[in-house]
């Protein structure tokens, strides 16, 4: 599946909103990890995506849920951002 298929579901906006916001959360949990409680990672992006969290790492920093039937992953790398779509 490609990449654009979560954009064409949400629009590119909103895909870049949720980027904006898990780099973030990548650039966060870099400088707190010993202090912040990880659940509060997944309620934050649960909030600013509006989708439920399947699963979301630590190691790799990466979050794995649904858009309506559709399974989505997002994975921080130091680099960079990638994401996409399960077949």
């Amino acid at each position: 599946m490609p990449a654009n298929r979560f954009e064409e579901l949400i629009g590119e906006k909103k895909v870049d909103s949720i980027l904006q916001h898990f780099v973030y959360l990548y650039d966060r949990w870099q400088n707190e990890r010993e202090y912040e409680d990880f659940g509060e990672y997944k309620k934050s992006f649960e909030k600013v995506s509006g989708y439920k969290i399947v699963k979301m790492l630590k190691r790799p920093f990466k979050v794995i849920f649904f858009v309506g039937e559709e399974k989505f992953w997002i994975k921080i790398t130091s680099t960079t951002a990638h994401y996409g779509g399960f077949c």
